[in-house]
């Protein structure tokens, strides 16, 4: 039977259908073979299907990565085939991606990526195999055309693959997490569960309470919520608390549950102390936890020799020790630091006690000592610190205010310490121009100097101090040096400018020419103070420099405190 003409036709325009088809089917794959990647895809790193007959240049002989560099128009690069020099197609058949091609990202300008012009030239970097052919031996083609061709240039190496933030190993975001701060650290934990385990530790660690409201909420939700009691035995390092003097109690029932749960704190930092509970709450800390290094206690309590006792006794890894304004109630408190001998930061500011007790503590941590402050150490002489500044060749902490020292003992500083950092000679009468110039001899290092109402020092002598220290300097107090001027100022711009933070020069003779050079030559100043709020000394700057100074500059009297090493 015949087929009708209708049928026929029919049946050829199927055909001819089915051949637009496979037409537009090859077209399709060969473009999506040899497009170019669009700057989403090689920006977000997106993988795309791809045709596996897409070959790269490879040689079966050798597994080495190579990068080669060419050089090309504005366009994006392309995945085509190459020929070898015999002239056969090389194929390897390799899961086509944006994975396979590796692309410094960092060489496209924003203006080639997104359709602008720019004027220099897009670099292309492909990921080869072989290490066998050299530009004379292979072309790549761009837009599958063999009249357009660019030879390979030399190999680069092997460029690293970034990766996400929170595909990062979990020792390197430990690190960064461990430089945050508290408020940081707070929108981290909702990123994602990885994020949360790793910023979680971080925000326990330092655990701090200055009030009484931040510390009856932490009370009671550590009794209440097992995961406070959990994360605060893992986790927390450092425990600062304040004890409030109402509903003391309810706290210490909460307090002796806390101390139970905090084996693994190694810094304990109280407060505003309570008189009757304050030995027993520091025993239970000494029994519990073994490896603590750190213990500040300020304020006063009942029997504090027993409590230093109980220190020195249990607490063999201790490597700072501060305690401010504690007075002990007994003349022989001898025994009560007789077990101290790893101690490296020791600040008894306040604290009366003698000079046999200060011989006795360098004389068991002479050799490891960096850090000492004894001010307003009344009772102390000549006699015991001469010793400490002999033996103690590791110091680079130094704050003697208010001590009754005299100007021999002062010169041993420069001549015995060359590494110290900071000194505080705050209201010392025996700082003298010779003082000042043994500092400059012997410690070129100091970045803290505060010589607050030290009335003797003059321009000759604190200049020398200057050329001396440089860059180093950070921080320096001259207030109530009646004897320093213009000079010294310029000396200071133009010897410190660089590093220089903090400068109060309250009560210093000084002109606005001075005080608009520092203000030019020292660009990281933060702090400047030209007259303190009780001063009697009526200051010589006009309004409109005085309202610059506060308009650019901190003026609190507050940001010259010197931090101990904590």
């Amino acid at each position: 039977m015949k087929p009708s003409a209708s049928t026929t036709c029919i049946s050829s325009k199927r055909n001819e259908n089915n051949n637009i088809n496979l037409r537009g089917q090859n077209e399709r794959s060969k473009n999506r073979t040899t497009r170019s990647l669009l700057p989403q895809e090689i920006l977000l790193g997106l993988n795309y299907d791809r045709d596996n007959s897409h070959s790269y240049l490879t040689d079966k002989s050798t597994n080495d990565n190579k990068f080669y560099k060419v050089s090309s128009s504005t366009s994006l690069p392309t995945f085509t085939q190459a020929n070898n020099s015999n002239g056969e197609r090389i194929k390897k058949n390799v899961r086509s991606s944006v994975e396979a091609v590796n692309i410094d990202t960092s060489l496209f300008s924003i203006d080639s990526l997104f359709g602008g012009s720019s004027n220099s030239s897009l670099t292309n970097y492909f990921s080869c195999s072989s290490s066998s052919y050299s530009s004379s031996e292979a072309n790549f083609s761009l837009d599958n055309s063999e009249e357009e061709r660019i030879d390979v240039m030399e190999p680069y190496g092997v460029i690293q693959k970034t990766r996400k933030f929170d595909q990062l190993p979990k020792e390197v975001l430990n690190n960064i997490m461990r430089f945050l701060p508290t408020e940081s650290l707070y929108n981290v934990i909702f990123v994602n569960r990885y994020l949360y385990n790793c910023a979680l530790p971080y925000l326990w660690k330092n655990l701090n309470f200055q009030n009484t409201l931040n510390c009856f909420k932490f009370c009671t939700n550590f009794e209440k919520e097992s995961s406070y009691r959990h994360n605060f035995s893992l986790y927390t390092e450092t425990f600062n608390i304040y004890f409030p003097n109402q509903g003391m109690n309810l706290y210490k029932f909460l307090l002796d549950k806390i101390i139970n749960n905090c084996k693994n704190i190694k810094n304990i930092k109280v407060n505003k102390t309570l008189y009757w509970y304050m030995d027993k709450t520091v025993s239970l800390f000494t029994k519990n936890c073994k490896d603590l290094k750190r213990i500040s206690l300020s304020g006063q309590w009942y029997q504090p020799e027993q409590t230093i006792l109980s220190i020195s006794k249990r607490c063999h890894k201790l490597s700072t020790l501060q305690l401010n304004h504690v007075q002990f109630t007994v003349d022989n408190i001898i025994p009560s630091f007789s077990n101290f001998c790893c101690i490296e930061h020791l600040d008894l500011s306040g604290v009366n006690i003698t000079n046999e007790v200060l011989n006795l503590i360098i004389d068991k941590n002479y050799y490891q000592l960096t850090s000492i402050k004894l001010r307003d150490c009344t009772r102390l002489t000549d006699e015991s610190i001469i010793p400490m500044i002999e033996k103690c060749q590791e110091l680079q902490y130094i704050d003697l205010k208010g001590c009754q020292v005299s100007t021999s003992t002062l010169l041993e500083i420069g001549n015995r310490c060359p590494k110290l950092r900071t000194l505080c000679l705050d209201g010392i009468v025996g700082v003298t121009p010779e003082v000042i110039n043994s500092l400059a001899d012997g410690c070129p290092n100091l970045s803290i100097i505060s010589l607050e109402k030290c009335q003797q020092v003059t321009n000759e002598s604190i200049i020398n101090l200057f050329k001396s220290v440089q860059s180093n300097l950070k921080h320096l107090c001259l207030s109530g040096l009646s004897l320093l001027n213009d000079d010294a100022l310029i000396g200071l711009s133009f010897y410190c400018c660089a590093n220089l933070e903090k400068l109060d020069i309250d009560s210093v003779t000084m002109s606005e020419y001075a005080i608009n050079n520092i203000m030019k030559s020292c660009t990281k100043l933060k702090s400047l103070i030209v007259q303190r709020p009780n001063t009697c000394v009526t200051c010589t700057l006009s309004k409109w420099m005085q309202n610059e100074i506060k308009n650019n500059y901190s003026t609190k009297v507050e940001d010259f405190n010197i931090p101990f090493v904590w």
